[in-house]
C-alpha cells in the first residue's frame, strides 16, 4: 500500500503537509503550551504563520496568546496574532493586536493589508485609508498594488464610486492578474456596461471557479444584457457554488482541528469535484492518500476525478502504476465503465 501512496504523490500536485505542533495537548487546541526560548521563536513563528496560511488560525491562536504572555512586547508575535484574529473575523482583536505591533515596529505599517481590512470591517475607513496609503508609499509593487486596491474598497464602501473605479483600474494597469480588483470593477460596471462587466467576471471565474460573488454578478450582467435563459442558468450555478462553499467551510473547520482525518479529506475532494473544481479535488485526495496510505478510497477517487476532468491518459497511467493489486482491479473497472459510457454517447 505504500507504493499506492507514492504513486498518488507522483501524479498529483504536492500536498501541503500538516505540521504537528510541539505541545502536550491535542491539535484541537493545546491543553498547555510549553514555554519557547527566544532562540526557538523565529522557527515557531514560521510554523504558526503556515497554520494561518492553511486556514488553521483556530489552532495557531492559542500558541500566539501563550507566547505573548512570555514576550508581551514582541512585535512579530503581535502582528501574527492580528493576522490570526483577522482570519477568524475577530476584527476588533485584530486591530488591537496590529496597532500594538505597529507601535513597537512602525516600519511594518506599510506591509499590513489585513490591518486595513480589519479597520474597514469596523467601519473605520479613515484609519483604513491611512494604512493603505502607507502601503502605496512602499517600493515593492505587490504592496503598492494592495494598498491602492484597499483604498478603492474604502472608497466603494463610502459610495465614492468613480474614485473607487479609478483605483481598481489603476491596480489592473499595474497587475493585470489582480482579479480582486477586476471583480470590484465589474461590480461598478454592471449597469453602465454589462457586456464589459460580464467579460471581467468570466476572467475572474476562469481562475477561481468558486468565486461566488463573481458567479452572482455574472447572472446580473446576463439579466442586464436581456439574456433571461442564460441568466437563470448562471443563477443556478451561483446557488450551487454557494451551497458547495458552505459545505467546504464546515469541512475545513473540522479539518483545521483534525488535519489527518481521512474521511474529512476525502469529502473535501468530493465536494470540489461536484463543483467541477478538479485541481483542488485532486489535491485533497492526495492529502487523503498521505493520511490513509492503506485505504482504497484515495486512489479510486483520484481515478474517478481524472476521468471526469477528461484526463484519461493520466487516469490510465495511474491504473498501470497500481500494478496487480486489488485496488488496481477496482480502478480498471472504473476505466472500463467510463469507456463504455463514452462509446454510448
Amino acid at each position: 500500500m505504500a507504493a499506492v501512496l507514492l504513486i498518488l504523490l507522483l501524479i498529483l500536485p504536492d500536498p501541503i503537509q500538516a505540521q504537528t505542533p510541539p505541545t502536550t495537548g491535542t491539535d484541537s487546541g493545546p491543553a498547555s503550551v510549553a514555554p519557547v526560548s527566544i532562540q526557538q521563536l523565529p522557527s515557531e513563528r514560521i510554523r504558526l504563520r503556515s497554520l494561518i496560511a492553511e486556514g488553521r488560525s483556530i489552532v495557531a491562536l492559542p500558541y500566539l496568546e501563550a507566547y505573548l504572555v512570555q514576550y508581551p512586547e514582541n512585535p512579530a508575535l503581535l502582528l501574527l496574532k492580528g493576522e490570526a484574529c483577522f482570519a477568524l473575523e475577530r476584527y476588533q482583536l485584530a486591530v488591537d493586536s496590529f496597532s500594538r505591533g505597529v507601535e513597537k515596529e512602525p516600519k511594518k505599517l506599510g506591509e499590513l493589508f489585513n490591518y486595513g481590512r480589519a479597520l474597514q470591517n469596523l467601519g473605520q475607513h479613515g484609519e483604513a485609508i491611512r494604512v493603505f496609503r502607507a502601503m502605496q508609499s512602499r517600493q515593492e509593487t505587490a504592496l503598492r498594488v494592495r494598498g491602492i486596491f484597499g483604498e478603492g474598497l474604502s472608497l466603494q464602501s463610502q459610495n465614492q464610486l468613480q474614485e473607487a473605479r479609478h483605483k481598481f483600474e489603476e491596480v489592473l494597469k499595474i497587475d493585470d492578474q489582480f482579479d480582486r480588483a477586476r471583480y470590484r470593477l465589474a461590480q461598478l460596471l454592471l449597469d453602465e456596461d454589462p457586456r464589459l462587466a460580464l467579460d471581467l467576471l468570466d476572467q475572474v471565474l476562469l481562475r477561481d471557479p468558486l468565486q461566488h460573488g463573481a458567479a452572482y454578478n455574472r447572472a446580473l450582467a446576463l439579466r442586464n444584457l436581456k439574456k433571461p435563459e442564460e441568466a437563470r442558468s448562471a443563477m443556478a450555478r451561483y446557488q450551487k457554488i454557494l451551497s458547495g462553499r458552505s459545505r467546504i467551510a464546515l469541512l475545513k473547520e473540522r479539518w483545521a482541528l483534525n488535519p489527518e482525518e481521512g474521511s474529512i479529506l476525502l469529502e473535501l475532494g468530493r465536494v470540489h469535484r461536484d463543483l467541477s473544481v478538479y485541481g483542488e479535488s485532486l489535491r485533497w485526495f492526495a492529502r487523503a492518500g498521505a493520511a490513509m496510505p492503506n485505504a482504497s478510497e484515495p486512489p479510486l477517487e483520484t481515478v474517478s476525478t481524472l476521468l471526469q476532468a477528461g484526463r484519461m491518459t493520466e487516469a490510465e497511467q495511474l491504473v498501470q502504476r497500481l500494478g496487480e493489486t486489488a485496488i488496481a482491479q477496482e480502478a480498471k473497472k472504473l476505466l472500463e465503465s467510463f469507456r463504455a459510457g463514452s462509446r454510448k454517447k
